[in-house]
């Protein structure tokens, strides 16, 4: 049997409740991050047959990345076996009700995954890894339940210097002098290439590829790209507690800088780093 197994940890909060901004942010994924999904989807799951498991990546942006994964999904043997598993409870209900009685969706931890040594032989993580407190301790767990032959592909954020769609609202704050958590530049740590393969390598996997991968917002106007910043969650937070007239600044600075940089002919855009790679298979 061939199984396919994912983690991810992520916020109770959807945006699928929000067509004003998934107007915006589904092209996104169909556009930007379409081709190169399901071609890795080809690469990792491949067509050794048996059962596989595949993995939900984000559900909060549940109408692009579900057909994401659907198309996915089709690159998959038949009678593949796919599992799903989040930290979320909620979200874990979400991906439940979306993907179908012929997935099986668990809530647990990444780095204490309740599955047997060798279980799986493909494995999915997407733009998760970053966002864990530990993450050698969840390659750790993937590389256990990954048999021999298994294969593993996940994302994290890349460069933060090529990332100014979620870079742009820190330097904001800071230009009016305003204290941020600095949580969005923290989300580029894992983002170096050469130390994120040093880092896969030393927990068992060989043949490891990583490459930078860019998804370029398709906005076209500074206005449009805040009004799409502002309805996620924690920049709703951020500046909800402003008073009025910071609150107005930070709009206007952060139009500001967003229109200069299109201006520029430079795409709003995230940087990504891809990495593949497998765990031996023994010799015959």
């Amino acid at each position: 049997m061939t199984d396919f197994a994912t983690t991810e940890t992520a916020p109770a909060t959807a945006l699928s409740d929000r067509p004003d901004v998934l107007r915006f942010l589904v092209p996104l994924y169909p556009r930007a991050r379409r081709p190169f999904a399901i071609e890795g989807a080809r690469v990792v799951v491949g067509r050794a047959g048996g059962a596989a498991e595949l993995s939900v990546d984000d559900p909060r942006m549940s109408r692009a990345h579900f057909e994401v994964k659907r198309a996915c999904a089709a690159e998959l043997p038949a009678g593949a076996r796919h599992t799903v598993t989040d930290l979320s409870g909620e979200m874990v209900r979400r991906a439940g009700g979306r993907l179908g009685p012929n997935v099986e969706v668990l809530a647990c931890d990444a780095a204490t995954l309740p599955f047997e040594d060798g279980a799986f032989d493909r494995a999915l993580m997407n733009l998760m890894l970053m966002l864990t407190p530990d993450p050698s301790a969840v390659l750790a767990e993937v590389r256990r339940v990954l048999g021999p032959g298994g294969r593993l592909a996940f994302s994290v954020w890349g460069r933060a210097e090529h990332s100014p769609a979620f870079t742009l609202p820190p330097a904001a704050a800071t230009r009016l002098g305003f204290e941020t958590t600095g949580q969005a530049l923290d989300n580029f740590w894992l983002g170096q290439r050469e130390a994120l393969i040093g880092r896969v390598r030393g927990h068992g996997f060989a043949q490891v590829r990583a490459w930078y991968q860019p998804l370029a917002m398709p906005i076209r106007d500074g206005a449009t790209y805040v009004a799409v910043m502002l309805a996620s969650p924690r920049m709703a937070a951020f500046t909800d507690a402003m008073p009025a007239p910071a609150r107005d600044a930070y709009v206007r600075t952060l139009t500001e800088l967003a229109d200069a940089l299109l201006a520029e002919g430079h795409p709003l855009s995230l940087d990504i780093l891809v990495v593949t790679a497998e765990v031996a298979a023994p010799d015959r």
